[in-house]
């Protein structure tokens, strides 16, 4: 099942929420030069405190290739319904959103480079209703060679995280 239309964004490109451009900002910050900075610079507190439940982090496996959640920040836990901190991105349910995601993940590790992503998702129940939605994903490299660690960022108001899960609920 593809439901969903997906815009893939260089973040330079987009008008960010202020919350979504401080992450990016402090991620640019690491950076010194480099593709992508290195997982051990990166430090949660340096964020907004109020923006750290909205981060997942995965860690990347190359051989064979896979994601595994080492963070899963608490607002994402009340959006998602579950925790999956310690789970592999294969486990995320339903299965189209764990390949829709793992996929997103797969475009950071190819282009090393940060990505703004905007996606559209049509009801498959009803076509006419729509669910917009968007990650900010930021690549870190411990070796500048590859890419060993992605940050998520998706910030949501509580309206609409009420409409999430409204909307997912009836897509069962």
């Amino acid at each position: 099942m593809n439901n969903y239309e997906e815009e893939i964004i260089d973040p330079a490109e987009v008008e960010l929420l202020p919350e979504t451009a401080a992450v990016l900002s402090y991620w640019d910050s690491l950076l010194q030069g480099r593709q992508a900075p290195a997982w051990e610079d990166f430090d949660f507190l340096a964020l907004p405190l109020n923006l750290i439940p909205w981060c997942a982090v995965v860690d990347v496996d190359y051989d064979p290739r896979d994601y595994q959640y080492r963070f899963f920040g608490s607002a994402r836990v009340r959006v998602q319904r579950t925790d999956y901190t310690g789970r592999r991105v294969s486990t995320v349910t339903p299965a189209y959103l764990s390949k829709k995601v793992a996929g997103d993940y797969d475009e950071i590790v190819t282009t090393f480079a940060p990505k703004f992503f905007r996606t559209t998702r049509r009801s498959a129940v009803n076509p006419a209703r729509k669910l917009q939605y968007h990650f900010l994903r930021l690549p870190f490299s411990d070796d500048g060679t590859r890419v060993d660690h992605i940050l998520s960022f998706g910030y949501f108001e509580e309206g609409q995280i009420k409409e999430m899960h409204e909307f997912f609920d009836h897509e069962v």
